[in-house]
């Protein structure tokens, strides 16, 4: 019984000690991004007057855990900009499971540059019409921690949308700001 109750208070008095140190890493995170995104399609079908490719805004929500301080996973919802031209209105979203990896440039781990690749599950809608498919995505920016709690990010990502035909685009290039609470 005795054994028990001192491991027991082992366990508590390391955990608590960990939880103590300022240099301890926080695993989790969750955060949001706006941006702008851009749909590159030159034209619909064999008329290259009907372009559909456009820049308008883009939302991304995310959430992920570190395994370490540079390398973790984590998973996306994007938003990109209604788009049009002059043959189709639509909206395009995508589901994306990344793995990331961040080089830090200082000890303090404060400024990196971060590195992600991944898989997505995107749709494509027109005309009350959707379509959707499996794509893949990669990006790269950079990363400031604010705090061990907060940090802000920029970073160019793109999603190789599973779906495309004669009326829209297979990619989307975005460009985002955004940030992340840890926890």
């Amino acid at each position: 019984m005795f054994k028990k109750v001192l491991l027991v208070t082992s366990l508590v008095s390391v955990s608590l000690s960990a939880m103590a140190d300022g240099s301890a890493w926080i695993n989790d995170y969750a955060g949001v991004a706006l941006g702008s995104a851009t749909s590159p399609n030159p034209g619909v079908g064999n008329n290259a007057n009907a372009n559909v490719g456009e820049t308008g805004s883009e939302y991304r929500v995310f959430a992920g855990h570190e395994f370490t301080q540079n390398f973790g996973i984590e998973t996306q919802y994007n938003h990109y900009h209604g788009f049009g031209g002059n043959m189709a209105d639509g909206s395009a979203h995508s589901f994306d499971l990344l793995g990331t990896g961040t080089y830090y440039f200082d000890r303090a781990n404060t400024i990196g540059l971060v590195g992600k690749a991944g898989f997505n599950y995107s749709t494509v809608g027109s005309y009350g019409l959707t379509n959707g498919g499996f794509g893949w995505v990669y990006g790269a920016g950079l990363r400031y921690n604010v705090s061990r709690q907060f940090d802000i990010r920029a970073d160019y990502q793109r999603d190789q949308l599973g779906y495309a035909n004669n009326y829209f685009s297979n990619a989307e290039n975005t460009y985002t700001i955004g940030a992340a609470y840890h926890f």
